[in-house]
């Protein structure tokens, strides 16, 4: 008996270094990746697992019993599963995948012990990993494996209805946590605050028991997208080894006058025989561009706006030449001027 006590004693005392812990983390506001943090969740979760250990010796838990049978004291003792869980969920130590794989089994495992003992009547959701393997006939699951919209309606409305249960339950927890650090405490109310946090804790656990399923899909297509990179990355890309050069550009050549313009047409394929050079040298030839190669001929606009006094003194001696030109009567001045007037007059008729 007195092993037995010992025993006791040390569960107990595993068990609130557990909780405490749970309590630290919860208000902590530091990156959970962090040193300080992870520290603490990897000394919790050791004590954790000799927790459940010594609970499983102590075979305090069986499936025959209804909680009204387990001891008052003892009932906290259900949470250490939940609290298991919710430590590996915290784990950066380990890969992610990992890391929420054991969580939710944890999770699963309070639920199903939750629902043994008559707790809750809870419908713990079916793992799509394990699905083929289920048991589980009850009309919530059926109605949940159904992929309409009454499925997706009934499951909203449970999530709705657990998170009103769960801010009902943390507001009477407030007021018997004051009563239970009393020196004298009834049973009645000890025992009604470690049933209150087991069904908070149903909550919690069925709530990332959703989150973590999500999860683990994203994380094994992020798995399979980086295999197929992978693979990609050692592949020869087509026509690796055979690249040959390019072949030269062809002149940019224009038609060599308009009869052939109207003949061939735009697109056709025969290459035309005029370069731009050929085409700029007949152009300066008739007088309708200027040679530059000789410096006459006006400035270009760039040339204007690197050098706006030199413009506006050509523009004055251009201006200044063609009134001459006007009260001389230059023959050319004439002929546009002329040419001019007949424009205007065709455009008004």
């Amino acid at each position: 008996m007195a092993d037995s006590n010992a025993d006791e004693d040390t569960l107990a005392s595993l068990f609130q270094s557990v909780w405490d812990t749970y309590i630290f983390l919860e208000s902590q506001e530091e990156s959970t990746g962090s040193d300080k943090v992870q520290v603490e969740v990897r000394k919790a979760l050791a004590k954790a697992e000799q927790a459940i250990n010594m609970v499983n010796q102590l075979q305090l838990f069986s499936d025959n019993e209804d909680i009204d049978e387990v001891a008052t004291n003892e009932i906290r003792y259900m949470l250490l599963p939940a609290l298991f869980a919710y430590l590996h969920g915290l784990n950066t130590h380990a890969s992610r995948l990992e890391s929420v794989k054991k969580a939710k089994s944890h999770y699963r495992d309070f639920l199903k012990m939750c629902k043994s003992y008559k707790v809750s009547a809870v419908y713990i959701p079916v793992d799509p990993e394990d699905e083929e393997d289920s048991t589980d006939k009850s009309p919530e699951a059926s109605i949940v494996k159904s992929k309409d919209l009454q499925a997706m309606a009934v499951q909203r409305h449970s999530k709705i209805e657990r998170y009103r249960q769960r801010k009902e339950l943390e507001t009477r927890l407030k007021d018997l946590s004051l009563l239970v650090e009393k020196e004298t405490v009834d049973e009645e109310t000890k025992r009604e605050f470690y049933l209150s946090q087991v069904k908070r804790w149903i909550n919690i656990a069925l709530d990332e028991l959703d989150s973590f399923t999500q999860e683990i899909q994203i994380l094994k297509h992020m798995a399979q997208m980086k295999d197929q990179q992978g693979h990609s990355h050692h592949r020869e890309p087509p026509g690796a080894g055979t690249q040959q050069n390019p072949k030269p550009l062809r002149p940019f050549i224009l038609t060599k006058d308009v009869l052939q313009k109207k003949v061939i047409g735009a697109g056709y394929p025969a290459l035309p025989t005029m370069t731009i050079d050929e085409f700029y040298e007949k152009k300066v030839a008739d007088g309708t561009f200027a040679n530059l190669h000789s410096g006459q001929g006006g400035l270009s606009l760039q040339d204007m706006a690197l050098n706006p006094e030199k413009a506006a003194k050509e523009q004055e001696e251009e201006d200044a030449e063609e009134e001459r030109k006007r009260e001389n009567d230059d023959p050319e001045m004439l002929r546009r001027a002329r040419a001019m007037d007949e424009f205007k007059d065709g455009m008004m008729e």
